[in-house]
């Protein structure tokens, strides 16, 4: 089977119900790399939460928002 590339988010204890963006690239079977996507501070100063909810070639794209309640689309190149 050929890799895969999916993206999401998840939360830890210490986040709390912060979300930290994710990006895992490999096999279906989870043999692959997973990398946590933080923005930024200088662009998106004080996030809160990091969402990516899509991939389309090499471009992942997502949403942040900040302690102020702002929200600012990213896009990272995989």
């Amino acid at each position: 089977m050929g890799n895969i590339t999916a993206v999401g988010c998840y939360t830890t204890l210490e986040s709390g119900a912060k979300q930290i963006g994710l990006l895992y690239q490999g096999t279906v079977a989870g043999v692959g790399t997973w990398t946590t996507l933080t923005p930024p501070e200088d662009l998106f100063p004080s996030v809160e939460n990091t969402i990516a909810h899509s991939t389309m070639g090499g471009l992942v794209v997502g949403n942040t928002t900040n302690n102020s309640g702002s929200s600012k689309i990213f896009q990272v190149m995989v």
